[in-house]
């Protein structure tokens, strides 16, 4: 028996301004307090049989806001505030799984759950099934199928290139996001067991999501949810990991190959269009090398594709004589009585992608006792040669030019850890 208590608190603020005193801002918060009670068992009836079940009842409370602020010299906004009130939800669940060997090469397992969501007064039912075979002492092939449910919902603004994560309850009018999985894989050992290989085609369908529409609004104190639409996504794509577990050297090697995608009627023209964490290729090397008794070192080094973007392609402009200028767009030159407006033509939602993300973390590590307890000291450095990868992109303009601006976090860092066991 669990009793499991967690608080998740999530915000994000950013403002622009310029030299006229223009300032736009956007706040984003989330908060989700869950509380859920379990309860397990497991059962063996024979020798190559296990039967595992359990109950859980979780409830939650969750709340959004989205508050966009303006302001110039001319003109002072409200800010447009829009929040949900904080949403109770309850989850009753019971799940089981049979697990039988029908030969000493095959297996199956095959289980489900049954979930009671107290928002939509509605019973779910998530079968799943899996089959594993054997048919040398060193591969193994495995096969399996799901559905998964989730009854809250994440939602980005994928139209702004900073993150604003955003965080809805489902309900009567947001139906529950659910998804079916398939996958297919195997495993093998290379070289007399020195090495294992893991390979794995996955793909997923996903539907009843949501995003905002690309020309939201907020109105003051509106719950946010009425600027969502609904669509559906499917991801795939092929996993391989190759391990050596043992001796003095042991590392890795993973790599993904990975499509994602998504389609909204009312979105991007009804056509599909890759999210924020489409990542096409990402690649993992890791080694770690035994010195001595007391020291080893280890290093890592990730790459990955980098996240899609929604950028300008062209600009237009426009003189507003005094008199018809918009005090809420107006941009004057200095000393001039006329109005110079301009705006952006955006490709197509997610068009465009940030430059690869990479970087090398190492670390080295001295193990000894003290007090009768085994002590590790670690000296480690993150992002070893300082790759300033982009965590943002923005495109200002200043008199007809215009400039991309990149943000990027944690340049190389040292730390130092001390962890013992007891």
């Amino acid at each position: 028996f669990s009793v499991i208590a967690t608080q998740y608190s999530y915000s994000f603020n950013s403002g622009l301004s310029d030299n006229l005193a223009t300032y736009v801002g956007l706040t984003t918060s989330s908060r989700i307090q869950d509380l859920t009670l379990r309860g397990e068992a497991q059962w063996f009836p024979a020798e190559h049989h296990t039967i595992k079940t359990g109950v859980e009842a979780t409830t939650r409370s969750l709340r959004t806001v989205i508050d966009n602020q303006a302001s110039t010299t001319m003109m002072t906004t409200v800010p447009d505030i829009a929040q949900t009130e904080p949403t109770r939800t309850i989850e009753l669940a019971f799940y089981a799984q049979d697990e039988y060997a029908i030969t000493p090469d095959l297996s199956v397992a095959v289980g489900g759950r049954a979930t009671y969501f107290g928002n939509t007064a509605t019973l779910y039912i998530e079968p799943r099934i899996s089959l594993a075979y054997k048919p040398t002492d060193e591969a193994s092939l495995y096969a399996a199928y799901g559905i998964t449910r989730q009854f809250s919902h994440l939602v980005s603004q994928n139209t702004s290139m900073v993150p604003t994560d955003t965080w809805f309850a489902a309900s009567q009018s947001l139906k529950p996001e659910y998804a079916e999985q398939y996958i297919l894989g195997g495993e093998t050992s290379l070289w007399n067991n020195a090495l294992s290989l893991t390979t794995e085609l996955y793909y997923k369908r996903m539907h009843n999501m949501y995003e905002f529409y690309d020309d939201a609004t907020f109105a003051y104190n509106a719950p946010p949810e009425q600027q969502l639409t609904k669509g559906e996504g499917t991801a795939y794509g092929l996993e391989a990991l190759l391990q050596k577990k043992s001796g003095d050297f042991t590392g890795w090697i993973g790599y993904t190959l990975s499509w994602t995608e998504r389609l909204f009627p009312e979105l991007n023209g009804g056509k599909p269009f890759s999210p924020r964490y489409d990542r096409r290729h990402d690649l993992s090397l890791g080694f770690r090398y035994q010195l001595s008794d007391s020291w080893d070192i280890s290093a890592s080094w990730v790459f990955q594709s980098g996240q899609v973007v929604t950028l300008p392609t062209s600009q237009h402009e426009f003189v507003l004589w005094p008199g018809t200028i918009p005090t809420t767009t107006v941009q004057d030159y200095p000393g001039s009585q006329i109005g110079y407006h301009s705006f952006f033509r955006y490709s197509e939602r997610n068009a465009a992608r940030l430059p690869a993300y990479h970087r090398l973390d190492v670390s080295a590590t001295h193990h000894f006792s003290w007090f009768g307890l085994p002590f590790a000291l670690s000296l480690n450095v993150y992002n070893a040669y300082n790759q300033a990868n982009p965590h943002i992109w923005w495109v200002t303009q200043s008199r007809n030019v215009l400039s991309i601006y990149q943000k990027s976090l944690l340049p190389l860092l040292p730390t130092v850890g001390l962890s013992f066991k007891f």
